[in-house]
Parts: structure tokens; sequence; C-alpha cells
């Protein structure tokens, strides 16, 4: 413990400037951000202010993972684990001391900040945080989607340079990865399952590359984890786990166990419309339909839908579940 506690306090004295610029960055976006929450009955990631009455709008969150970025890259290449000639090594550091001060560090100026400022935030609007527990949960993890893979890449990188680089790489092949799988196969976009299992593999094998970095450093068996990730991504886009689930936990309706809610052609309306889309030899239909069935006091929000057409001859398409978001 006094080794975890000697690292950290020394990244603490080293990098404070970036810790007071990232500091800094999250106090101005939730500041802004409370500003929008009263003026405007609509929020979302663009913070604003007014001058002279005129609303400026200005996107805080890129500056945060700059910030992120920075930060997290400087402090775990601090003591990089690729190479053998790093004079950190001479050191009597254990690899449990180490990772864990440096997680202690990510968490102590990333993830205690961000919660601290929501925290805040419910508190001046006069609620409890301790009734929204889940949410800021929720909101920690979005987080981890950002600093663990910096974290991961900044582990196999011998500099800042090869880092930024191979972190441009890794964005580019991901987009791809999950784009891919939506123009190869015909009316197939992302399923709200296929992105539940990415972020899952995301997760891990960045987490399993970093812990192998410091257990091991095997550098080229980590770096093949990450190269994983986006192949593994793409497989998960061509497969179709939603079918399955989506029919266990939502099967077809019976006489005897009908449908809570019910769509049925609206005849007040105009007749179907076709409209073209963006991806080539499609023809996109929109129909007008009368939704029924709500009970009082209740609402529906439509995540996924999926469509049956058959023909007059008996000839019968059903698409496959897509994500409505």
């Amino acid at each position: 413990m006094k080794q975890i506690l000697h690292i950290f306090a020394k990244d603490t004295r080293r990098f404070l400037p970036e810790i007071l610029i990232t500091l800094t960055m999250v106090i101005a976006w939730i500041s802004i951000y409370r500003h929008i929450w009263l003026s405007f009955p609509w929020h979302g990631p663009f913070d604003a202010w007014s001058v002279s009455g005129t609303w400026v709008f200005v996107d805080l969150s890129p500056l945060i993972l700059l910030g992120w970025w920075l930060l997290i890259s400087r402090v775990l290449l601090a003591e990089r684990l690729v190479g053998d000639t790093q004079f950190w090594i001479t050191r009597p550091y254990e690899w449990k001391s180490l990772l864990a001060a440096k997680a202690i560090f990510i968490a102590v100026y990333v993830y205690l900040p961000i919660l601290a400022v929501h925290c805040i935030g419910i508190a001046v609007e006069g609620f409890h945080p301790q009734l929204y527990i889940p949410g800021l949960l929720y909101q920690l993890l979005l987080v981890t989607a950002v600093v663990l893979p910096l974290a991961a890449i900044a582990s196999i990188s011998s500099n800042f340079v090869r880092m930024t680089l191979t972190l441009l790489g890794a964005a580019f092949c991901l987009a791809i990865a999950a784009e891919l799988p939506a123009s190869l196969i015909a009316g197939r976009i992302a399923r709200p399952i296929n992105i539940e299992i990415s972020d899952v593999i995301l997760f891990l094998f960045c987490g399993a590359a970093v812990i192998m970095q410091y257990a091991l450093r095997k550098t080229w068996c980590s770096r093949l984890l990450l190269i994983a990730i986006p192949a593994l991504i793409c497989t998960v886009g061509f497969i179709d786990p939603d079918r399955l689930l989506m029919n266990y936990n939502y099967p077809l309706p019976t006489h005897d166990a009908p449908a809570p809610v019910q769509y049925s052609s609206n005849p007040d309306a105009a007749s179907a419309t076709t409209y073209s889309m963006r991806v080539a030899n499609h023809v996109g239909i929109r129909f007008l339909l009368r939704v029924s069935g709500i009970e009082d006091g209740s609402g529906i929000e439509d995540n996924a839908a999926r469509v049956s057409i058959e023909a007059p001859d008996g000839f019968r398409w059903t698409s496959s579940w897509q994500s409505q978001s």
C-alpha cells in the first residue's frame, strides 16, 4: 500500500498542470450545461451561453475527451510498458502496485470529478443524488467506454506520438467494423443486442490487454487482443442474436394472449407513400398507422421493430429486428 500511495503522489505532483486543466474543463462543462437546463425545454451534448442576447453554442465534450486523452496517456506513459530499457524497471516496483496506483489516479482525477459534478447538479436542482445511483453509475460506465480503450492503447505504446497514431487507426478500424455489416447486408443496421455485445467485447478485451501488459509486458500479445476487437465487432454485426432473444421476451400474440398494443391501418390518413433511400436499389415505403390498446396512464417506447409483408400469392418476407433509435 505504501508503494501505491508513493506512485500516486509522484504522478499527482508531476502532472498537476494536466490535472488542473482537465478539472477546469469539467467544471466549465457542468456550469454551462446547467444554464441550458434552465433556459431551454430541451438539452443535449451542446452547451451555450448568452452574448448580448444571442445564444452561442459550444460543444465542450470534445475538450473534455481531449483532456482525458492527454492526462491518461501522460500518466501511463510515465512508466511505459513497451521495451526493456526504461529506468523504472530497476526500481522495486511490483506490477500490481503500479497498476493499482494508475487506476487510483484515473479514478480520482477522471471518475470522481464527473461523479461530483453530476451529484452537485442534481442537488442544486432540488433532487437527492442518492435516488439516482443507477443513472450515476451508468454515466461512469459511459466514461469507462472512453477511459479503458485509452488506457489499453497507452499500455502498448512506446511514446505519445505512437499512441496518437494508434488511437486514430483504432478509431478508423472500429468505424469500419461498425458500418461494414450494414453496407454488405441489405436492410441490416445496428441492433440493440449487437451493440451491447460489441460493448462487452470492447470492455473485456481492453481490460485484458491492460492487465496482461502490466503483468507480463508481452506487448504483441496485448496488441493482438486489441487487433481482435474490430474483427469481433464486425463479426457480431453479421449475426442476429436479437431474433432469438426478442422472440423469447416478446412472443407472437395468440387468441389467449393478445398483444397489449395494436397497430392498424389508419383510414383517415393519406395512402402509403414511397421515398428514395440512401442505400442503392432500395425503395422506402411509409405507412400511416393507428396505435390502439394503450391503457390510460401508460405509454410505450418503440426501441426496435420487425416487419412482415405477405403478398397475395403467399410469398412472405420478414425483416430482422432493427433499432428505431
